[in-house]
C-alpha cells in the first residue's frame, strides 16, 4: 500500500500496529485484507480516515464483504479510530 506508514507500540499486553495512511486508501476489502495478513502483531489500529468514504455504506457492500470474508477466520484485533 503506498503512503503507509506503520508504527510498533509496546505494551503491557503485547505489541500492537498503528498504521497510517493516505485519505481512501482502503477503498476495497482486498485492501483491507492485505494489511491485516502482513501485519506484524495480533492488534492493529487504522485511522477512520483510511476507508474510502463509501465503506459504511450499505450499497457499496464494503464493509459487509470484509465481515463476511475476513472477521470470519481472522485471529487479529483490527480498530478503526477518529
Amino acid at each position: 500500500m503506498k503512503e503507509m506508514q506503520e508504527e510498533l507500540i509496546e505494551t503491557e499486553k503485547g505489541r500492537l500496529a498503528l498504521y497510517r495512511l493516505k485519505a481512501g486508501s482502503i477503498a476495497a476489502v482486498s485492501d483491507l485484507l492485505d494489511l491485516i495478513v502482513n501485519c506484524p502483531t495480533d492488534t492493529l489500529f487504522i485511522e477512520k480516515d483510511a476507508l474510502t468514504k463509501g465503506f459504511y455504506e450499505l450499497q457499496t457492500c464494503i464493509a459487509g464483504e470484509f465481515v463476511q470474508k475476513g472477521l470470519m477466520s481472522l485471529t487479529k484485533t483490527v480498530n478503526v479510530r477518529k
